[in-house]
């Protein structure tokens, strides 16, 4: 018997008869997957890998036909948060393999456990597999935020570069200083009207580049909120000490209307001297000090 939430993909595997074959858990995975199905009967096992399986060669039979598929590695969600991965590997002897963040976390050396224990990949599991906790999530959100804000400013500095190796004969003073002058001469010189395009963008181009800069590092330093939120429920982290969660009525003002503000950009935009829209309700805000 299968349970209910042991999840195999769907196939449309069929054997030389053209009937479809039956999915089932490979033998050896049975017996760790069944048990802790039974266990921890709010988690869904799903089906990652699997394989075909032929009937034995009878005689010079030359193609076996297919009689099952099975499935040899499971993901493993709680409410659709990803727990982990159960498989195995067999080279080098049979072995269950039990991996997640966590795990990958605390081992010096490779990413999984590995075991050819059954009973004791069941308690790995068990000891391993959880729902996130609050800091974990807290911790995920301010890692992803931080992911956003470094590849915005390398985008933004990239960007800044290329413009300034299409206009380097000039003087970058002289052409802030003096930027319509230098658009009349450009628009006027033979030869150098596609810089015309670059030269009325180059100022906002600049005021970008800053602006991603200060707010990645802003953030390094601890002087920015990453504001996460969930229903009517505000995070906001400045470092993994210093985490608030509140409801709307508590949260400052200027990180409200900092918010608010945002909130009208596409992901990956700033503002100059208010933040950048990280996910649609993931904010990076710069701390006000009283």
């Amino acid at each position: 018997m299968i349970l209910s939430n042991i999840k195999f993909k769907v196939s449309d595997t069929k054997n030389s008869k053209g009937e479809l074959v039956p999915t089932r858990v490979e033998e050896r995975m049975a017996k760790i997957i069944n048990p802790l199905a039974l266990k921890y009967a709010s988690w869904e096992f799903r089906e990652l890998h699997g394989s075909d399986v032929y009937e034995e060669r009878v005689n010079n039979q030359t193609r076996p036909d297919i009689i099952a598929r099975e499935a040899n590695e499971f993901k493993v969600y709680c409410k659709n948060e990803e727990l982990g991965t159960i498989g195995y590997q067999g080279w080098g002897g049979f072995k269950y393999t039990v991996t997640n963040k966590r795990i990958k976390g605390v081992l010096e050396r490779g990413d999984s456990y590995k075991t050819s224990d059954g009973a004791k990949a069941i308690k790995l599991v068990g000891k391993h597999f959880s729902p996130k906790t609050t800091q974990e999530n807290l911790a995920e959100i301010t890692d992803m935020a931080s992911r956003v804000l470094a590849e915005l400013a390398q985008e933004k500095n990239y960007r800044r570069t290329n413009a300034w190796r299409s206009m380097q004969s000039e003087a970058m003073g002289f052409i802030l200083s003096n930027i319509e002058m230098y658009k009349q001469f450009v628009s006027e010189a033979k030869n150098v009207t596609s810089v015309l395009p670059i030269a009325t963008e180059f100022p906002n181009i600049i005021a970008e580049d800053i602006g991603a800069t200060s707010i990645n590092s802003a953030m390094g330093k601890g002087k920015t909120y990453t504001v996460s939120i969930e229903g009517d429920t505000y995070s906001l982290i400045r470092s993994d000490k210093d985490i608030q969660l509140l409801s709307r009525e508590q949260v400052p003002a200027y990180v409200l209307q900092g918010v608010g503000m945002l909130k009208l950009l596409e992901v990956k935009q700033s503002i100059l001297g208010v933040g950048t829209k990280c996910a649609d309700n993931i904010f990076v805000i710069f701390v006000q000090e009283n």
